[in-house]
């Protein structure tokens, strides 16, 4: 009886599968073709932007001098990285040196001794062998042979100039400035690392470190790993020199240019400021004077100072809080380009030895 019941119902139970219609089947067709089309024109408009982008960089590098070889190169390199605009490799000297010199740095061996020099020949073709001034360091690539760079050692009591001699994409070439300054670097082998500092003209001072890539024990002749990153610094991150001198300042209104007759300032006029420097930069100064001066005010240093740096007439400000305190960080102010250069060399000269105080 049951089993009756259940082939009655059983049809209904059971799903039903129809025919699509005509219809169905046009709007799957014309649905398919839509998609279809959309990839294709996409492929497309990518296709023609790829041949776009190859026809301007070809003709960017044939009006920058490369020849054919060394835009298909640098080309290669562009699509290995990805980049969405290769014409950057081209114009501007901060992405190259993160492009080809990333590929640079990965270059060992006499191998690749002829891509290290396709490379350097495009660097030179390019005019991103040397940079102007007002565009800042990011890479010791970017260094200009002939400069001469502090260099420091862990065996070493202080910083000594060395000659940079010669600078490729492999690294850099530099050499002690002076013979007898050999002796202190005796201890130094491959793999060691070398801290330097430099200063631009026009610029600021720079530090980066650098790995002994080989070293030349007669001539003390070293090769340094390129620096990917240096740093550059801020004026009040100059170099400090630990050196005592007697220095005399007056309060002075920058505005006017005159000495302040009040907000503090009245109690330091008719009288002179006299103080002690405890360490100079090229970015400012600290010195030990006879009293107190708030954070914020003007100091002009008096242009008698015969002291062996060029220091007479310079303009800080006291940095910190406004809090009385005999020891003050005066920032120097409106430095002229001149009397920086000036500055910092006679800094240089004083830690060679070369430049005498008068005390």
């Amino acid at each position: 009886m049951h089993e009756d019941r259940l082939r009655a119902i059983l049809p209904f139970l059971r799903p039903r599968t129809e025919e699509p219609t005509g219809l169905m089947l046009l709007l799957v067709a014309i649905l398919c073709l839509g998609i279809a089309s959309l990839v294709a024109l996409h492929i497309w408009r990518r296709r023609i932007q790829h041949l776009r982008m190859q026809a301007r960089f070809a003709k960017l590098a044939a009006e920058k001098d490369l020849d054919p070889a060394q835009a298909t190169y640098l080309a290669q390199l562009a699509r290995q990285s990805r980049m969405n605009n290769p014409l950057l490799l081209l114009n501007s000297i901060y992405t190259f040196d993160r492009i080809v010199g990333r590929r640079a740095a990965a270059l060992t061996g006499a191998a690749h001794e002829s891509e290290l020099h396709r490379i350097g020949a495009v660097r030179s073709a390019l005019e991103f062998d040397h940079m102007p001034p007002d565009q800042p360091l990011r890479t010791t690539r970017q260094l200009e042979s002939g400069l001469t760079v502090m260099v420091w050692h862990e065996d070493a009591e202080r910083y000594f100039p060395w000659l940079l001699v010669a600078r490729d994409e492999r690294g850099l070439t530099i050499a002690p400035l002076f013979r007898e300054d050999y002796e202190h670097f005796t201890e130094l082998s491959h793999g060691d690392l070398l801290a330097a500092r430099f200063w631009r003209e026009q610029d600021t001072e720079y530090r980066f470190c650098g790995e002994v890539l080989t070293l030349d024990r007669d001539s003390f002749v070293v090769t340094l790993r390129h620096d990917e990153a240096i740093e550059r610094l801020q004026q009040r991150d100059f170099y400090r020199l630990d050196i005592q001198f007697a220095i005399d300042f007056a309060v002075v209104d920058m505005e006017e240019g005159t000495e302040e007759d009040g907000d503090g300032g009245a109690e330091l006029l008719g009288q002179p400021l006299k103080g002690q420097v405890v360490n100079l930069s090229a970015g400012g100064l600290s010195a030990l004077v006879n009293r107190p001066v708030p954070g914020g005010k003007n100091l002009r240093v008096d242009p008698s100072c015969n002291q062996p740096f060029a220091l007479g007439g310079l303009v800080g400000e006291v940095l910190g809080d406004p809090i009385p305190t005999d020891v003050i960080q005066l920032q120097f102010a409106a430095l002229p380009p001149e009397r920086q250069r000036v500055l910092v060399r006679q800094i240089y000269q004083y830690q060679l030895g070369r430049l005498p105080t008068n005390d």
